[in-house]
């Protein structure tokens, strides 16, 4: 009996053995859930458990808008988040993909330093907006993530036809009433030929006057005056048509009618509001 006993001790002390074992796997378990978790927050910082930070950067273009053969200036740098290396990517929109998107091809590379600025100039032979942005690539674990940062630049035509009204010049002369000269633009991307310039100026109004050739015809029912001015033939271009008039002005507000510019047949070829005035400016 008694040698039965010791057997059955050790028994007990085996499996004592092999409880102990489970334990200390399972604590392996928990110790190896706890470094992956570790590895996935670490992804998102720098290796100092510090988080990332995107670096500032400046895109931008000069000028914003251009006609088509002349260049835009793109100009990348850096606000206040500056890294101290890495790579700086200047790239462009060339399309899209087959599930629709961005297609961003690389223009040019920069190695980033301290204070550094970088330029490049576009140019294009068509109309229309152009994407671009600045792509920081970070360099190891220097603190930053990396960055995008986006922009466009518009191209026009090479010439855009229109007319405009400005006042050009202004004098006090009495109490609210003022002697203005006023400018009338017409832009033309071709030539035409018998063209009909027209417009009005606003009731009560005295001292009218025109640039050369021009006309000025009042109406005696209602004291309104019409301006014109008659061209056999507009080369492409610009040409300015000036009226000068004196008039009781309390407020802001347009102190000419609307202006256009005719054909023989009436087909437009510019028109344009009235001036705008503002008396406290």
């Amino acid at each position: 009996m008694k040698k039965l006993y010791i057997i059955t001790t050790a028994l007990l002390m085996l499996a004592g053995t092999f409880t102990s074992c489970t334990k200390e796997l399972d604590e392996v378990g928990l110790s190896a859930t706890s470094i992956d978790a570790a590895k996935k927050e670490a992804s998102t910082t720098n290796g100092n458990n510090i988080p990332k930070v995107e670096a500032d950067i400046n895109l931008s273009f000069s000028p914003t808008t251009q006609t088509i053969g002349k260049a835009v200036t793109i100009t990348v740098g850096f606000g206040t988040n500056v890294p101290k290396d890495g790579k700086l990517h200047l790239e462009q929109a060339t399309g899209v993909d087959a599930d629709g998107k961005t297609i961003w091809t690389k223009v040019n590379e920069y190695p980033v330093v301290v204070g550094g600025v970088y330029t490049h100039e576009f140019t294009s032979n068509v109309v229309g907006t152009f994407e671009f942005r600045a792509h920081y690539i970070a360099q190891g674990n220097n603190g930053f993530s990396n960055t995008f940062k986006y922009g466009s630049v518009t191209f026009t035509a090479d010439c855009i036809q229109g007319m405009t009204a400005t006042v050009v010049e202004k004098q006090l002369i009495g109490n609210n009433m003022f002697r203005l000269k006023v400018a009338f633009t017409l832009t033309t991307c071709e030539a035409y030929s018998n063209v009909h310039i027209q417009g009005g100026l606003t009731a009560k109004v005295s001292n009218v006057s025109v640039s050369e050739n021009g006309t000025v015809r009042k109406h005696t029912n209602n004291d309104n005056y019409v301006i014109f001015w008659d061209e056999a033939s507009l080369v492409k271009g610009t040409k300015t048509y000036y009226v000068t008039f004196e008039q009781e002005i309390k407020g802001a507000g347009e102190v000419t009618g609307n202006w256009s510019a005719k054909t023989a047949d009436g087909s437009v070829v510019a028109s344009s509001t009235g001036a705008y005035f503002d008396p406290a400016e």
